[in-house]
């Protein structure tokens, strides 16, 4: 059957035009974004199984190679203001975390009680001499400070001093440090308890043999709690206990230190930052069983003349136990068969390979919809005037910097602070 039009003899002409529809009047799609929480996480366990790998390899490659396992010999350099100057009274803090390095690690400790009379050279000297009498290859040298930090933004400068302020007496960090860390043979571990501790110091350091980390009581021009329950050294005292007895016959490493430390004080989390570009090693600590002794001078041991650096692309996305102990044993081997013998090889970093899959996938989901977007009639031109509009009734937000500026005073710390 065959209907017949109702208009048989007529032509009828619409118009449909094709229009920009208003964005407003669209449902707003919210484009999902990688959580913090989840990113932080995963940077947290990559940063573990990263520091369990270097632990694996060196006791390996010790045992593989007859290298020692660990340090042959700790030191530590203990430095505050005499009692008499100091506006903090550091004193006890400093006596418990002296007792807790001698007597349940063995370490070797000195303390230094620097005072107003020429405290610069005083610092530089104690320092030189502490590495002078301490200083080996396999041996570690850990300096700790406590009391004032002062940042000057226009020397860049971190200085100690014996009162807030910009009273004297005071000495200057990056002075003091910069023979040290530019010097020495052994690995270098910093515990900085004052404020200001992460601002920029002396790390240009470009030996790949060693160790060089810095444990800061506060982030970047941040302050730290003075001495008592929420200092630094405080928590840092009951985080060494309570690893020293979990970690009785190994050893933990200074990120193990760092996530303790960071459990006690949420609020004013601790910084540790590595002094070695592209060295992402850390320093690993344990009791020294049945003490140490004093370094007895010996025959120098050869220097390496060259440092070879190779990146190895793993099917994997880390390692077992059991491949780092094969590679620790077949390495050393290869280079001995290839007539090339090696005083060690050290694990300096981890890193995973493989891009990130979801940001990837929603940068190209926003490309292909706003290609879209641009092919309807009515171009971008309310659109960029839509964003523009919005774009600039924002203004950045600056409540994090607030506190900060309140505290510096012409480079220096408002009296009311507890740096």
């Amino acid at each position: 059957m065959v209907r017949t039009p109702p208009y048989p003899d007529t032509v009828v002409e619409a118009s449909l035009p094709l229009c920009r529809p208003d964005p407003a009047a669209l449902p707003q799609l919210e484009i999902p974004q990688p959580s913090a929480v989840t990113t932080n996480q995963r940077q947290n366990e990559a940063e573990n199984c990263q520091s369990k790998m270097q632990g694996w390899w060196d006791q390996s490659i010790s045992k593989n190679m007859g290298l020692p396992d660990g340090y042959q010999h700790v030191s530590v350099l203990l430095i505050k203001w005499h009692d008499e100057i100091d506006q903090l009274e550091v004193a006890q803090e400093v006596r418990d975390l002296e007792k807790l390095f001698k007597e349940t690690f063995n370490y070797q400790t000195t303390v230094v009680e620097l005072d107003a009379v020429k405290p610069q050279l005083r610092l530089e000297c104690e320092i030189t001499r502490f590495a002078f009498e301490n200083d080996a290859k396999h041996n570690l040298l850990i300096l700790y400070y406590a009391g004032h930090g002062i940042y000057n933004h226009k020397e860049d400068i971190l200085y100690l001093a014996a009162y807030s302020g910009s009273e004297l007496p005071r000495v200057s960090w990056n002075e003091a440090v910069r023979t040290l860390v530019n010097n020495v043979e052994g690995d270098i571990f910093a515990l900085m308890d004052c404020c200001f501790a992460s601002n920029p110091y002396a790390r240009s350091i470009l030996d790949f043999s060693r160790i060089f980390e810095i444990m800061a009581a506060s982030g970047v021009d941040q302050v730290t709690p003075r001495p008592g329950k929420h200092s630094f050294t405080r928590a840092l005292i009951e985080s060494l206990e309570a690893l020293a007895a979990q970690f009785k016959d190994s050893f933990f490493s200074t990120r193990d230190l760092h996530e303790k430390v960071i459990v006690k004080r949420p609020n004013t989390p601790p910084a540790l930052w590595r002094g070695i570009p592209n060295n992402n090693r850390h320093v690993r600590l344990s009791p020294m069983k049945g003490g140490q002794q004093n370094q007895v001078a010996g025959p120098k041991k050869e220097t390496p003349r060259g440092l070879l650096s190779l990146q190895f692309a793993l099917r994997d996305d880390r390692l077992s136990q059991l491949q780092i102990d094969v590679l620790t044993r077949t390495l050393p081997k290869a280079f001995h068969n290839a007539r090339a013998p090696v005083h060690n090889i050290l694990w300096l970093d981890f890193k995973n390979a493989r891009p990130p899959r979801a940001t990837f996938k929603t940068a190209a989901t926003m490309v292909t919809s706003l290609n879209r977007w641009k092919s309807l009639p009515g171009g971008s031109s309310q659109s960029s005037t839509s964003v523009k509009r919005k774009a600039d009734q924002m203004t950045p937000d600056h409540s994090e910097d607030t506190p900060r500026n309140k505290k510096m005073v012409n480079g220096s710390l408002d009296s009311n602070s507890d740096g």
